[in-house]
């Protein structure tokens, strides 16, 4: 197993945000990582790789992606293509940054609300009045 130590030594928080609140036996390794990151389709990858994915995207900034491409030895091109292809791009909130960083038009397709029920509705007016 290859750590990543950047910075002083110090231990990258890539991997800290990543094996957050995982089991020490089940947590992501370099490898896991890289070979997560080289696809360019997240309709090929498995339950791990989405689930660092969606990590990474709600949970990481532009600087721990320019790290990762450094230190991993990725294409930002390739990132951009899996990026388009994940269902968390619905969120306003990832998709407002990230978008950003990768010059993507924003997604006007946003995340499906269920509709209020009526009884909710009419609740919610008497509090109003």
């Amino acid at each position: 197993m290859r750590t990543l130590y950047i910075k002083n030594n110090n231990y990258h928080r890539i991997f800290h945000i990543l094996n957050k609140n995982i089991y020490k036996s089940n947590k992501y390794t370099y490898a896991d990582i890289k070979k997560a990151f080289s696809k360019d389709n997240y309709n090929i990858a498995t339950k791990d790789e989405n689930f660092i994915y969606s990590r990474f995207f709600k949970e990481c900034d532009i600087e721990d992606l320019e790290t990762l491409i450094l230190v991993f030895g990725l294409s930002k091109s390739t990132i951009k293509k899996l990026y388009s292809s994940l269902p968390i791009r619905q969120i306003s909130g990832v998709s407002k940054v990230w978008d950003n960083e990768f010059s993507l038009k924003v997604s006007t397709t946003k995340l499906r609300t269920r509709p209020i029920p009526n009884t909710l509705k009419y609740i919610l007016s008497k509090r109003v009045a």
